[in-house]
């Protein structure tokens, strides 16, 4: 599991709130969720709260910064660990399957920062920063890994990184419903099957060649 220190060194008490906000917000989205509520089930004063964090407002900042900075370090950390040799073969790593196997990779099977983010993507300007942010990652992987050969050249970076997190995103935002068709949790005991699909569907393609063409017409490169 993934360690992500506090840039101001936060003693326990405060990350504890922290926390404790990221899992009520979690549960019942932010506007369900009062400084009062978070104080109780901290087991503290609402007074603490308001001296830790001052307002609401900053306590959701607080929480907003954590799941950013948390989303960054695991494709940091995924990233570093890829073996070029992983995105040929079925047993890829969590990277493979996108923000979904991310998750299943990094976090415990309790943690509320998937049911956070979900609901945070839908939300207004919070939810545009994040995927703003995911997007700009994704760009600048597609150009790293193109330039070591992990990717096939394409003539647009910024639409494939739109495709791409679109893909991971919606069985993210969409995982009750996938489990029900499939039967296994995408993001739970299922993520070696949906990981293989997505490595089978990236590498391999989805299209046959048309009848009598050569086999890479299926995937155009760009052009030079």
């Amino acid at each position: 599991m993934l360690y992500v220190r506090t840039a101001e060194d936060w003693p326990p008490g405060k990350v504890l709130l922290r926390d404790t906000a990221l899992t009520l917000f979690a549960e019942r989205g932010v506007d369900g969720v009062s400084v009062r509520d978070v104080a109780s089930a901290a087991g503290v004063s609402p007074g603490l709260v308001v001296h830790h964090f001052g307002t609401k407002d900053a306590l959701r900042q607080a929480v907003d910064d954590h799941v950013f900075g948390l989303m960054e370090t695991m494709l940091e950390a995924a990233a570093s660990e890829l073996d070029p040799g992983q995105m040929a073969g079925p047993d890829a790593g969590g990277l493979a399957a996108g923000i979904a196997g991310l998750f299943a990779q990094y976090l415990p099977p309790d943690s509320p920062v998937p049911a956070y983010v979900r609901r945070l993507l839908m939300s207004g300007d919070a939810g545009r920063a994040l995927f703003r942010r995911w997007f700009d990652m994704t760009v600048a992987m597609i150009h790293a890994w193109t330039a070591t050969g992990l990717l096939r050249p394409t003539s647009d970076p910024e639409a494939m990184a739109a495709f791409l997190l679109l893909n991971d995103l919606a069985v993210f935002l969409m995982r009750d419903q996938v489990t029900e068709v499939l039967g296994v949790d995408p993001m739970g005991e299922g993520i070696e099957r949906w990981s293989r699909v997505v490595m089978e569907t990236y590498a391999g393609g989805v299209l046959a060649p048309p009848p009598g063409g050569a086999a890479g017409a299926a995937h155009p490169q760009a052009d030079d």
